[in-house]
């Protein structure tokens, strides 16, 4: 038997099923379109849920706390770019405050930006103290600095994680709660060994 044969008894199975259901729903529907069928004649009908379809979400980042959906205080997280290293293998637990190595490139990526765009910061009354006007376009142009100097980023919403290297990555808070600058050794936070991004 061929697969255009099979097919055909198939489909005429198909076919006569469904003009037999047909019948049978034209069979009971009410014959005067003009009169009402009383609540008793309903048949119930049971909602059938949604299942979603397509691929899971992928899971949260790892390296801290995830800020609340729209907090104007809360930068959004720039996309990580020009990294040519692999996901480290760390868990951004456990982070050790220790002495930073790459602080002066994460400063000196602050001030070239304030320098490169000086709209989207407010002179405080102190040496080196600024509030910022875009927190995400600050955010921002700090990750471009660092990524032309050879850094890879991550951003979750509360610190900027910086690798060079998938042996450690350092954490810095580079905005305060307050929407001012941090830079220094104020923003170091922690080193996480291995990297976890």
């Amino acid at each position: 038997m061929t697969p255009w044969s099979r097919a055909v008894p198939i489909a005429l199975v198909v076919a006569l099923v469904s003009l037999g259901c047909l019948r049978k729903v034209d069979n009971d529907l009410p014959s005067d379109p003009g009169t009402p069928e009383s609540p008793a004649a309903t048949p119930s009908l049971t909602p059938i849920a949604p299942v979603p379809v397509g691929p899971a979400p992928p899971p949260k980042p790892t390296g801290g706390a995830t800020p609340a959906p729209g907090d104007p205080a809360t930068p959004a997280p720039p996309a990580t770019s020009g990294c040519r290293l692999p996901r480290g293998t760390g868990s951004g637990e456990d982070c050790a405050r220790v002495s930073p190595e790459f602080l002066g490139d994460v400063s000196g990526a602050i001030q070239q930006l304030i320098k490169d765009q000086p709209d989207l910061f407010i002179k405080k009354g102190c040496e080196g103290c600024y509030d910022v006007t875009d927190s995400g376009a600050y955010v921002s142009g700090v990750v471009q600095q660092l990524v032309r100097r050879g850094y890879c980023t991550a951003y979750d919403g509360l610190e900027l994680a910086v690798k060079n290297t998938n042996d450690f990555n350092e954490q810095y808070a580079i905005l305060s709660s307050g929407g001012s600058v941090r830079s220094g050794g104020e923003a170091y936070r922690a080193t996480c060994r291995p990297a976890w991004f």
